[in-house]
């Protein structure tokens, strides 16, 4: 859907971003050529704070540069966060 579309409304579009990511959730993010795996600790209208290292500080990350893992469930065990998800 784009701007110019008749029934397009932003809230209504990132709501339905939300919606695809949950707090706990593993993402992938494209930093340029690097991909970064991240932990989600928080959500916000336009991002999400995420942890990708054993601190418990998260960085706010842009929705359009995260990518759900389609295999979390493999990973049993992690820092990421810190003692955040513990």
């Amino acid at each position: 859907m784009s701007k110019t579309d008749v029934n397009f409304n932003e809230d209504s579009v990132t709501a339905a971003i939300c919606r695809d990511f949950h707090v706990g959730q593993y993402i992938v993010y494209c930093n340029g050529e690097r991909y970064e795996l991240g932990r989600i600790k928080a959500l916000c209208d336009n991002g999400a704070f995420v942890a990708y290292h054993e601190g418990e500080n998260g960085a706010k990350t842009p929705y359009d540069l995260m990518h759900p893992l389609s295999n979390e469930y493999a990973i049993k065990e992690t820092t990421l966060g810190g003692d955040y998800f513990r």
